[in-house]
């Protein structure tokens, strides 16, 4: 099935699709797909059974990023949606394959952004693979302004993670987030923040409520009384009333 004709060359060229549609809706796409859940299946089993069908299947599935095995761009593109699976099942290889599958400079930008776009969009950040991707990272950092608006929405979500998870400060020699601060528009820097506070949303105790209640009064000075999901920081600023109902009382004065 990875030999099929379909995608021709004719079809891909005639449609609109991107990488995404073309893996799910043409023969050679299905096929990868099929690959690439396998090795994920199997990559954390030990036995040496499965160890050498993670490696047959490895072999195969890298030999798709070649051009000489795979003729569409943007089927070759999709193995970024499947990275992070690549780099748990054979970390050396893998690490070979990002320098050829994601874009490396601004020659190599256009043909391979939406690898690094699939990328950013179905993976979380990893410590595993952030040394991996460090120059894509900084190859994106660079060139913010012209970014497309959706891959840089995904990449924003990553840059706020990986400086929650401390693997990125504002003082870090990479550079990331001071160039992402100083160069993103204001409504991707609203939406990176957005998805920290969505995964916060339902969770209890991550933060010290006296604390959190000092940043909101901080918050709130600095914004003269504007803040999103309103409705929900009320809810828990009336749980924390009876114990710390001065500093509540300043917060809902400032709103």
């Amino acid at each position: 099935m990875l030999s099929d004709a379909d995608p021709t060359p004719e079809r891909e060229h005639e449609s609109s699709w991107d990488a995404e549609t073309l893996l799910l809706n043409t023969v050679r796409g299905r096929a990868l797909e099929a690959g690439f859940i396998l090795l994920g299946n199997v990559v954390d089993n030990s036995s040496a059974t499965h160890g050498q069908l993670k490696a047959e299947v490895f072999a195969t599935l890298q030999s798709r990023i070649s051009s000489s095995n795979e003729p569409s761009v943007l089927l070759r593109s999709s193995a970024g949606h499947f990275f992070n699976t690549l780099l748990a099942a054979r970390p050396e290889e893998a690490t070979a394959m990002a320098e050829r599958l994601f874009p490396t400079d601004d020659a190599t930008w256009s043909e391979r952004v939406e690898a690094w776009w699939l990328y950013l969009k179905w993976n979380r950040p990893w410590a595993r693979a952030f040394p991996v991707l460090i120059s894509q990272y900084q190859l994106t950092a660079r060139k913010i302004p012209e970014v497309d608006p959706k891959l840089l929405e995904h990449y924003a979500e990553h840059i706020v993670w990986l400086a929650v998870w401390g693997m990125i400060s504002p003082t870090s020699e990479d550079g990331l987030l001071e160039r992402f601060v100083s160069a993103a528009p204001l409504s991707t820097r609203e939406h990176a923040l957005a998805d920290v506070g969505r995964a916060l949303h339902h969770t209890s105790g991550v933060f010290d409520d006296e604390w959190a209640t000092d940043e909101l009064l901080e918050v709130l000075t600095l914004t003269d009384g504007r803040i999103d999901w309103d409705h929900e920081v009320i809810k828990k600023l009336a749980q924390g009333a009876a114990t710390r109902p001065t500093k509540v009382a300043a917060c809902l004065e400032s709103w």
